[in-house]
Formats: C-alpha cells, sequence, structure tokens
C-alpha cells in the first residue's frame, strides 16, 4: 500500500487507471497481494489492477483465489 501511493504522490495524481505487479516477491503470500490490490480499488485509488513476469502456476493460483472470494479481478496479465 505505501509504495503504491507513494507512487501516485509521485506522479502526482490521487489515482491509477492501471495497476500492474511486476517480478513476483516470493516472501510476500498471494492472499496479502491481492488484499493490497483489493483495497486500492475499494478505496478508488486505482480501477484496473494486473501482473506481469510473475510464474504461470502463480497466475493459476490467483484464478483460483478471484473464484473462491469476492475480490477485484485481475484484467492484464503477463505469465512467465
Amino acid at each position: 500500500m505505501q509504495s503504491a501511493e507513494a507512487s501516485l504522490g509521485r506522479l502526482r495524481t490521487d489515482r491509477s487507471d492501471v495497476l500492474r505487479v511486476h517480478a513476483r516477491d516470493s516472501c510476500t503470500p498471494v492472499e496479502e497481494v491481492m488484499r493490497a490490490l483489493d483495497d486500492l480499488v475499494r478505496t478508488g485509488r486505482v480501477v484496473y489492477v494486473g501482473v506481469s513476469d510473475w510464474p504461470a502456476r502463480e497466475g493459476d493460483r490467483w484464478a483460483a483465489i478471484e473464484d473462491r472470494r469476492s475480490t477485484c479481478r485481475r484484467t492484464t496479465s503477463e505469465v512467465l
């Protein structure tokens, strides 16, 4: 969340149309990343979310979690 807020500040805006998470951080659980992105969408800071440079298995895991929970949906994906 802090990184997203800092990025918005550097862009001199209070919201972004698209936020993409690059290069999967293996130390942070997928669920935690999803919660943070969902919070940004729900607060109106971001409209669409996505990932890039993530392993395909993590993209599959993300999709399975989306199916079970009512979180924001990825609108863009580039998986390895």
